[in-house]
Order: structure tokens, then C-alpha cells, then sequence
């Protein structure tokens, strides 16, 4: 069977014509304006009847059969979704200042070099392996290759202008040369094998960060930066040393790590939700006196007084099943407290108890059972 890439586009046969027609009147009746949303009709083979409506933004989707082999054509906003494509014509497209392409199996981006002038451009979920094409995009400000089988970043060091860069589930082991580029406020590195994180430093603009299920075990390239939310769930931290000066954090999940210390954290007056489940934690005394805390999760540590969150008045939500956590009485002094987690705790083994415990405390706690999920509003058990 010939491929998309060899299939010629030629002249239409007269039935496909007529199909084609049909619709390019149906979109007239409509009153099509250049604001307009254009969807493709699932049978197309070519884009040559958009030259006869003045479209500024089109949606190709529903396994459209499509080349670009045609007249440029004038959409500035183009997304391609699960179709079957050849991108061969695509470069002459210049006006192009937004471009979608997903699900679409494309590998080859040699034509994309040419859209000098594209300020966004998403290519998730396809076969790409290269990105050198994209050095020249200079006015690119937001870029998402995500679930593609990417493996170095040697095509987005020139890209001066980005602030916006989403890279999860690729093959990525190194990320130096990112530090060239210093507007970048949002990185997403998800689900990939890099083991350091060499390549932040000097990241000022950066505020948001995500590196889950990777293999980093050291934090050190965030000390000088300013972040604000930080997700590193699934690697192999075992100190916290880096994070201390980046006193805006207010969003901080470290779940599934090797943490032993929270002592870093002591500083951050800021944090607003703290996850860190599943580590090695025993003492918590550095999360005193975190008054903007309201969501902090614990679980699955070796936690055995929790007495330092006495002051953390905020706290709305909170976390510590499967600790060994022995006296619960502290909650009574946290009154916006309405959700506590205590299972697989000396404190709960006997639930009646347990519960005849926590059920003094105040009218908006709830005591979540883990076992039976049974939702216990302790208000009505009084």
C-alpha cells in the first residue's frame, strides 16, 4: 500500500470534486468569516478550496487524508488532529502564527523550519526524534513536543524568545543549554531519563517546574532561582539542599523520594500545598509556624509527633496515613481543619476509638477511613 508521503496529490476525481464542492458551499451558506473555526471534511486530500474562503484559523481532524502540496493557503491558526499527513507543502504557509499537529505519526519536520514567523507550536504525540529544523524559529514563544521519542534539545538552544516549554514523555537524559534561555517561566520534563539537572542555572523567569519520574537525586541547580510551584514525584531526592532560597515556592510536591530532612523547607513561609508521601521523613518541626499552609500531605513516612503543626492555624486538609503516629490531640487547635487522613496509625488501630478521639475536636473535621472509603462526617457521630 502507497504511503501518505508517496501518495501524488494531483487533480481530484470528479466524484471528489463534487464531495469537495458540496462542502466549500456548505461552509459559504454558513457565512464563514476570517474569525472562523474551519473543519475539514473527513475525506479531503487537499487544502486548495480554502483559497476560496477567507478563513484566519482551520481544524483538520476525524482521520482527514491531507497534503500541503497545494497554493499556499492563508489560515494563520492551523490544527491537525489523528489525520493522515504528509507536511510536504507546509513551509509555504508563512503566515502561520499558531500550529497544532497531534496524533498524526509525523517524523519528519524539515518543513516547519520555513514558519518563520510561529509564536506557538504543539506537536505532541507523534514518531519525532530530531528537532534541529526548529533552530531558526525565532519567534517562538510556546513549544509542546511531548510523547514523542525526543532525546537531546540541540535544536531549541537559539530559541531566545521562549517562555513556555513542554518536553514530557520523551527519551531526554541532558538538559544543559536550556540556561541559555532566560525567559523561560514554565518547563515541563516529565516522564523522561535525566538524572541531573544541570542546565537551570541562571533560570530567573522560571516560576513553574515539573520533572516527575526521572532519576535526579539532587536538587542544587534551584539555589538563585525564583520558583513558585515545583513538582519532582518519582525521582531519587534524598536531601532537600537547593530549594531553601526560593522563598515563593507556594506549590511543592515531592512524592515517592528518598527525603529524610524536611530542614530545608523551614524558610519557606509561602507554601500554600506540601506533598511528600512516601519518603523517610521522622521529624517535622521545620513545617512549624507555615501559616499559609492548607493542604499538607504525609503519608506512607515514619512520622511519630506531629506537635510542631500547632501554629499551622490554616490547615484545611492534612495527611498522615501509615505513619506511627501514637496522640492526634494537636488538631484540636487547628479549627479550619476539615479533612485528616490517620490510617495504619497507632492512634486509629482501634477506630471507635480513634474516632471518639478526633470527634471533640471541632464541627468541620471529617476522618477519612483509607480501608472501606467510607466518607465520616464526625459532627453527626457526636
Amino acid at each position: 500500500m502507497q504511503s501518505i508521503e508517496e501518495q501524488p496529490v494531483g487533480q481530484l476525481t470528479e466524484e471528489e470534486m463534487k464531495n469537495q464542492n458540496q462542502w466549500l458551499e456548505h461552509y459559504k451558506a454558513q457565512g464563514i468569516t476570517s474569525q472562523a473555526t474551519l473543519e475539514v471534511m473527513p475525506d479531503i486530500k487537499c487544502l486548495k478550496f480554502v483559497d476560496d474562503l477567507n478563513v484566519n484559523s482551520l481544524l483538520i481532524q476525524s482521520n482527514c487524508r491531507v497534503s500541503f502540496d497545494i497554493a499556499p493557503i492563508i489560515p494563520k491558526n492551523l490544527t491537525i488532529r489523528a489525520a493522515q499527513i504528509s507536511i510536504k507543502g507546509l513551509g509555504q504557509m508563512s503566515q502561520l502564527t499558531y500550529l497544532c499537529i497531534i496524533n498524526c505519526a509525523l517524523g519528519d519536520i524539515t518543513e516547519i523550519s520555513n514558519l518563520s514567523k510561529l509564536s506557538k507550536l504543539i506537536l505532541s504525540q507523534n514518531e519525532i526524534q530530531n528537532i534541529d529544523a526548529f533552530k531558526n524559529l525565532l519567534n517562538l514563544s510556546a513549544i509542546n513536543l511531548s510523547e514523542n521519542k525526543i532525546q537531546n534539545l540541540d535544536g531549541l538552544n537559539n530559541l531566545l524568545n521562549l517562555n513556555q516549554i513542554d518536553l514530557s514523555d520523551n527519551l531526554i537524559e541532558n538538559i544543559e543549554g536550556l540556561q541559555k534561555l532566560k525567559k523561560l517561566t514554565f518547563i515541563n520534563l516529565n516522564s523522561n531519563k535525566i538524572q541531573s539537572l544541570k542546565g537551570l542555572e541562571g533560570l530567573r523567569c522560571l516560576q513553574k517546574i515539573e520533572v516527575n519520574a526521572n532519576q535526579i537525586s539532587s536538587i542544587k541547580e534551584f539555589d538563585g532561582l525564583r520558583l513558585r510551584s515545583v513538582s519532582l514525584q518519582n525521582n531519587k531526592i534524598s536531601n532537600l539542599q537547593g530549594i531553601e532560597g526560593n522563598t515563593e515556592i507556594h506549590t511543592l510536591h515531592l512524592d515517592n523520594n528518598l527525603i529524610e530532612s524536611v530542614q530545608e523547607l523551614d524558610g519557606l513561609q509561602n507554601l500554600q500545598e506540601l506533598s511528600l508521601n512516601s519518603n523517610k521523613i521522622q521529624e517535622i518541626s521545620a513545617l512549624k509556624d507555615h501559616l499559609k499552609l492548607q493542604k499538607l500531605e504525609l503519608n506512607s513516612n515514619m512520622i511519630v509527633n506531629i506537635e510542631s503543626l500547632i501554629e499551622n492555624v490554616n490547615l484545611e486538609y492534612l495527611d498522615l496515613d501509615f505513619n506511627q503516629i501514637q496522640n492526634v490531640e494537636v488538631l484540636k487547635y487547628l479549627t479550619n481543619l476539615s479533612c485528616v487522613r490517620l490510617c495504619g496509625n497507632p492512634v486509629i488501630q482501634g477506630l471507635q476509638d480513634g474516632l471518639h478521639q478526633l470527634v471533640q475536636f471541632n464541627d468541620k473535621l471529617i476522618y477519612v477511613d483509607n480501608y472501606s472509603n467510607d466518607y465520616l462526617t464526625l459532627n453527626d457521630n457526636k
